[in-house]
């Protein structure tokens, strides 16, 4: 039997599978796919595992899931929701994250970060 892969992606699904990629605010591109993270599983809950080789850029992306994650703690600004998800990967994206489409939502985690 198969097992499925997981992925944690902080944020809601766009609608069309694709998630822009950014320099600060400003919209640069499109990914191929939907950005997530590589999770492992332990004791019950998900950790994000940050893509491998560190890229020249990369950091802004680091920075982005310190905030995600600290609105999903404290509540603040906007804070968004955290899905356990699988799909298909087909590729890595601008910063070198998984890249996937079909997505299937297994399960939100939100509660997991705060």
């Amino acid at each position: 039997m198969r097992r499925h892969k997981y992925y944690i992606r902080i944020g809601e699904i766009p609608e069309n599978e694709t998630s822009k990629i950014y320099n600060g605010d400003a919209i640069i591109g499109e990914e191929r796919g939907v950005s997530v993270y590589d999770c492992i599983e332990k004791n019950g809950k998900y950790h994000i595992v940050m893509p491998l080789p560190f890229i020249e850029g990369q950091g802004q992306t680091y920075e982005c899931l310190i905030q995600e994650v600290t609105q999903c703690r404290y509540e603040i600004a906007r804070p968004r929701k955290v899905y356990l998800v699988t799909g298909k990967q087909v590729g890595n994206g601008h910063d070198n994250e998984p890249i996937i489409k079909n997505i299937k939502i297994i399960k939100e985690i939100t509660e997991q970060f705060k």
